[in-house]
C-alpha cells in the first residue's frame, strides 16, 4: 500500500488519488460528527483550572473573576488573608494569584509557604504587582512566589 492509502499493485495516477479523498470525504469521520473540521481544534485543548484570586479590593477582584471565568477558569475570590487561608484548606484550587495589594501579598506568600499542609505550601502562587522596581519583585521571591507579573498583563496571557 502506498504512503496515501493506494493499493500497490495500482498506478498512482490523478485519478486514483481524487477517487480516494472523495470516499475520504463522504465517510462519517470525528471531523463530520461534530461538524467542526479536525484542523481547526487546538492540539491541546487549554487546562480548566480552579483559581483561588486574592486581592483586597472587591472591584478588581470582581474583574479577574469575570475574565478568567470567560477562558473557563473557576476563581474563588477572597478579599482577606484569613479568607484566603481557610479557602486554600478547604477547596480544592490549583493555583493562588495574588492582586497588588502589597503587604497583604506578603503575609500571605508566608502563611502559604509555612502551611503544614503539602497541598497548600506547594500551590504555585503568581502575584500581580504594581511595582516597577527589580528590589521589590526580588523580594516577592524570595517570600515564595513563582511569579511576578505587572498588573499592566490580560486575563489571557496569565
Amino acid at each position: 500500500m502506498s504512503s496515501i492509502g493506494i493499493p500497490s499493485d495500482r498506478p498512482q495516477t490523478y485519478n486514483n488519488v481524487l477517487n480516494l479523498q472523495e470516499k475520504r470525504s463522504r465517510s462519517p469521520g470525528p471531523e463530520r460528527a461534530e461538524g467542526v473540521p479536525l484542523h481547526s481544534r487546538p492540539a491541546n485543548p487549554p487546562l480548566a483550572l480552579h483559581l483561588c484570586y486574592v486581592d483586597n479590593r472587591a472591584e478588581r477582584a470582581a474583574r479577574i473573576e469575570t475574565a478568567m471565568g470567560q477562558h473557563g477558569h473557576t476563581v474563588t475570590t477572597c478579599l482577606r488573608a484569613d479568607e484566603a487561608l481557610k479557602t486554600l484548606s478547604s477547596s480544592t484550587i490549583d493555583a493562588i494569584i495574588l492582586g497588588p495589594s502589597g503587604a497583604l501579598s506578603t503575609i500571605l506568600l508566608t502563611a502559604i509557604r509555612r502551611a503544614a499542609k503539602s497541598n497548600i505550601n506547594a500551590l504555585p502562587v503568581v502575584v500581580l504587582s504594581t511595582n516597577e522596581t527589580f528590589d521589590t519583585d526580588c523580594d516577592l521571591m524570595n517570600y515564595g512566589a513563582n511569579l511576578v507579573l505587572p498588573t499592566t498583563i490580560t486575563a489571557q496571557q496569565l
